[in-house]
């Protein structure tokens, strides 16, 4: 009977989280190209904003990941958790293969096994890459595919936020199923408060301390001012998680690309 109470309680939770999984990618890559390419239409340089965008995304991908490896293993967030080592114990594998690791996802070599195994990285470095290719097309070859991409991201979009009305009663039964499950239930919630802290230290970490340095020692600009002037629009964008990034990760490129045509070279 507990089992059967467990099973459809969860199940709402873990439908909403398929159907998240399920927008991922359709997300990031019309979002990417659509971007791309209207940046175009703006008179942006495609190619200097493509470099500057790789360039920033490896770079803060890779000190994300040097950030995530420190507060896992000095907070150590899993431990006194029973898993299967196994597998672990027969290979130690060191923080240098893990950031070389992702900066091979970041270039797969099949894209569509890519998609099918959900990495997100090389999907978007693809999607950017196509982004500007098509971008840089004559406009009369490269319009209706470019009005296509537009039409689906904003059918996509629309998709995104009617899942995300249905986030409350998914999150809740996604929780609710997870913690009715566990044999110790005040274990499992000390376990979860330390996981969360563990995520919300790294986040802060980054989006606090990180970026702003990387902002105000290229742009040399007070990074504090931007915040502000962003407030509003993250405010406004925070329920569509993907694209309030977007906004943000846009306004940065442009002022680094600002900065380096000021400065003669950029990154």
């Amino acid at each position: 009977m507990r089992e059967t109470v467990v099973k459809l309680v969860s199940f709402p939770g873990k439908m909403f989280l398929n159907l998240l999984k399920m927008m991922v990618l359709p997300l990031i890559s019309g979002s990417m190209i659509a971007g791309v390419c209207s940046l175009q239409a703006a008179g942006a340089n495609t190619g200097k904003l493509a470099r500057v965008a790789l360039s920033y995304f490896a770079g803060t991908t890779l000190i994300a990941v040097f950030i995530g490896l420190v507060v896992v293993n000095v907070i150590q967030p899993g431990k006194g958790t029973e898993i299967d080592t196994s597998v672990s114990e027969k290979s130690e594998v060191s923080m240098l293969d893990t950031m070389l690791g992702v900066l091979m996802k970041m270039f797969p070599p099949n894209i569509v096994e890519a998609a099918a195994t959900m990495n997100v990285l090389g999907v978007l470095m693809f999607s950017l890459f196509f982004g500007v290719v098509l971008a840089r097309l004559p406009p009369e070859t490269g319009a209706p595919m470019i009005q296509s991409i537009d039409i689906f991201n904003q059918v996509v979009m629309g998709m995104v936020m009617a899942i995300l009305w249905l986030s409350p009663v998914g999150i809740a039964c996604l929780i609710a199923g997870n913690m009715s499950e566990s044999p110790d239930l005040s274990k499992t919630a000390q376990q979860l408060l330390l996981y969360s802290f563990s995520v919300v230290f790294g986040i802060c970490l980054h989006g606090l301390l990180v970026l702003p340095a990387i902002y105000y020692f290229i742009t040399k600009k007070n990074p504090v001012v931007f915040v502000k002037g962003m407030s509003q629009v993250m405010i406004l964008t925070s329920l569509s998680f993907a694209k309030s990034n977007g906004l943000k990760e846009k306004d940065y490129a442009a002022d680094f690309s600002d900065s380096g045509a000021r400065g003669g070279g950029g990154l």
